[in-house]
């Protein structure tokens, strides 16, 4: 009778202290709130951030909790939680608690399903196959995260969700039918797959499998290079054209993995449609996206930069800010008086107060082919309707929820005249109203060059189509050389504006200084935060709208004296960013446009951004940003950086960056081989090996630098020219 007793307690003490474990089909069939207990294979680690899906032979399910960070792949689990429903995801959150059972054990297979059948409740949480995939959208994955849109031809298109965190960000989007694995997850209403990795990408045979989207530089009249890398070896061919049928082929038959070529016998200021490909030895290809491209205009290439407040001279270093208070009104009319055969303006609001929609009317008056885009909201109507323009070239954007807004400010000049120099665009933060022009903080970018005002004409073509926002296609040229400096074009929503944001942030080796309108986009605050935790001084002026926003506190431990929230009478609207203004051998460099720092901006609104890499205008900007600076309370400056004198018709290029052993330097601009030096942020010198030099190319071997960032100086007899490297 004792031992009966005794078993009784010891069965009894079992079932309080050990949860009974149940199956995970189970656990999904029974109701939101009950706390279950189940055990399955995690399928997936840190690379989807907190969450963590599991998997027994019954079905999935994910977990989350912030307590989880430790596990990864093939981990056996055993967890107890609360049944959630996360925007229609099942998990069990909180996660009260865990038992790692065991490690490496081997992961379930994905089932190999149809997209038809495999975006349904039943695969919720589960790995799974679609094979002979394709996606439908195109260009590079976001360093954001992000939806995109594939196909296997048994639905029209189903959702898959690549996350920031993963390998897959900032990558070329897969071409051609692949193997497209994940875990089928859902948010909302929608069904979304999860890929893990690049590895998820299943491609058949051995193809070369493009790492890097093609990269053009060394931009001229009648060519351009181009740059990707491949993760196998693999021939060089670019195929382009006129249109995106292409027709024409340049190739290089070497098998290698750094890709370099040149395409010449273009035509000046005309967009080429490109894309690249590779064969493997074993005959497979991968291929690019076919992307268009601009060859350099024979236009001036001036650039001027004017501001609607006070600047400060005693931070100049050559040409001197303009400041033109209540005056930049008279200097859009003067440019507006200047258009021989075309203008085209794309205008959130504006007013007639100082005259210029009677400027634009006179325009169409003595035959100017004018038309105008304006916002659907918020639109001045009074001065829309005295514009005197026919019903058909007038066109507000649409209204509604579901669009944000048409927030670009920007005109076209005479894009297509037969003098390359009549070619103006005039963009910037700057409304055309009273308000904007005599007392907000506004700055204007007037740039003389034809392929430039070419790429914003055909932006502009696409909302006059009616197209606007999300609709809109990534599909204007990226790159251009402006009368010898490099300027980058985006437009959003369609090309992932804010990760150009963040990767022109993180490219400030000495200073970086922001006066933006509106910033609640925390990824790019850490952007700016990692390059401040190296040492890079930052500071910052943000309008009052966005005081104590999260994005706002990230950057607050490293910017405490430096970052200022406006309290002025006036609206600080800027939305510019400057990247080493200090430091004129680092590629100084202006990002400005209309783009604040939203998610309406990212995800809704269209929007234009320009980034200029140029030392003088880079100042010009320095001193508008000190001026507002001190005007919101700041004192401390960083220092000037001395000793890396400007190139002198140099140019280097660093690739693969990041590298984790062997980079390629490219040079242009010298006939003798330059002297290559490598330089921590402290400021000393590294002994980097050369491996190899050949042409105006080398190779050096950094594995035996730790990981950070790194500065490499090309000294020759014409300067100093310095790129910036990252070892991971």
């Amino acid at each position: 009778m004792k031992k009966c007793l005794g078993l009784l307690f010891v069965l009894t003490w079992f079932r309080e202290g050990h949860a009974q474990v149940i199956s995970i089909a189970a656990a999904r069939n029974m109701a939101i709130g009950t706390t279950v207990t189940v055990r399955g294979i995690v399928t997936n680690g840190s690379e989807l951030g907190t969450i963590r899906y599991i998997q027994d032979g019954t079905a999935g399910i994910g977990l989350y909790s912030t307590s989880l960070s430790g596990l990864k792949r093939g981990d056996s689990v055993e967890a107890t939680g609360v049944l959630y429903s996360f925007n229609n995801l099942l998990e069990l959150s909180p996660v009260n608690s865990y038992t790692v059972i065991s490690t490496g054990n081997p992961l379930p297979a994905p089932k190999v399903l149809t997209m038809q059948q495999g975006y349904a409740e039943l695969y919720e949480g589960q790995l799974v196959r679609f094979n002979n995939s394709q996606f439908i959208s195109t260009g590079t994955f976001s360093l954001a995260s992000a939806n995109y849109q594939a196909t296997d031809n048994t639905v029209v298109s189903a959702e898959v969700r690549v996350v920031s965190t993963t390998n897959i960000a900032g990558t070329p989007i897969p071409s051609g039918k692949i193997g497209l694995i994940g875990i089928m997850s859902q948010y909302q209403s929608s069904y979304q797959l999860l890929p893990r990795d690049l590895n998820d990408f299943v491609l058949s045979g051995n193809p070369p499998v493009l790492l890097t989207t093609p990269y053009q530089y060394n931009i001229k009249p009648t060519s351009f290079d181009l740059y990707f890398q491949t993760q196998n070896p693999g021939s060089t061919l670019v195929y382009y054209g006129l249109t995106p049928a292409l027709g024409s082929l340049v190739s290089d038959n070497n098998l290698v993995t750094e890709h370099y070529i040149t395409v010449s016998g273009l035509t000046p200021t005309t967009l080429y449609y490109v894309q690249v490909a590779s064969v493997s030895a074993t005959g497979d290809t991968s291929f690019s996206a076919v992307m268009p491209m601009m060859t350099q205009s024979l236009s001036s290439g001036k650039i001027l930069a004017y501001f609607t407040r006070s600047v400060d001279h005693s931070v100049a270093k050559g040409t001197l800010a303009v400041s033109l208070p209540q005056q930049l009104d008279d200097t859009l009319i003067a440019y507006l008086n200047r258009a021989k055969y075309t203008l085209d303006i794309a205008i959130y609001n504006m007013d007639n107060s100082n005259g210029i929609v009677d400027a634009i009317n006179a325009a169409y008056n003595r035959g100017v082919s004018v038309r105008i885009i304006g916002d659907g909201d918020n639109m001045n109507m009074g001065a829309w309707n005295q514009l005197l323009l026919p019903a058909g070239q007038m066109k507000l954007s649409p209204t509604g929820s579901t669009y944000g807004i048409m927030h670009n400010k920007f005109v076209v000049i005479d894009a297509f005249s037969s003098d390359p120099n009549d070619a103006i665009v005039w963009t910037g933060s700057m409304n055309f109203t009273n308000d904007q022009i005599n007392n907000d903080a506004n700055n204007v970018i007037i740039l003389q060059d034809q392929s430039l005002a070419r790429a914003y004409t055909m932006e502009f073509e696409e909302m006059f189509s009616g197209l606007y926002g999300p609709d809109k296609k990534n599909n204007t040229p990226k790159e251009f050389n402006v009368g010898g400096r490099r300027v980058e074009l985006y437009f959003s929503p369609s090309d992932d504006t804010e990760s150009a944001i963040r990767r022109t942030a993180e490219t400030a080796d000495h200073d970086l200084q922001f006066c933006v309108y509106v910033y609640t986009r925390f990824n790019i605050s850490y952007s700016i935060d990692e390059r401040t935790d190296a040492g890079v001084w930052g500071g910052g002026v943000i309008d009052d709208t966005t005081n104590g926003d999260y994005a706002f506190d990230i950057l607050f431990d490293n910017m405490s004296n430096t970052l200022f929230v406006a309290k002025h009478s006036y609206l600080v609207h800027h939305k510019y960013l400057l990247a080493d203004a200090n430091a004129p051998g680092l590629d100084p460099l202006v990002l400005t446009g209309s783009h604040n720092w939203s998610s309406s901006a990212q995800f809704r609104n269209d929007e234009n951004t320009v980034i200029v890499h140029d030392a003088s205008l880079a100042n010009q900007y320095y001193q508008e940003w000190v001026a507002r600076y001190k005007d919101a309370g700041g004192t401390e400056l960083p220092g000037y950086l001395i000793g890396l004198p400007e190139p002198n018709g140099m140019s280097v290029l660093v690739y693969p960056n990041p590298s984790a052993d062997r980079v390629v330097i490219r040079w242009e601009g010298l006939a003798s081989v330059p002297e290559l030096e490598f330089w921590d942020m402290s400021g000393r010198q590294r002994a980097v090996p050369i491996v190899s030099i050949n042409g105006q190319q080398a190779v050096a071997d950094v594995s035996s630098l730790s990981s950070g960032a790194y500065l490499l100086r090309m000294r020759a007899a014409t300067g100093v020219v310095v790129a910036r490297l990252l070892v991971r």
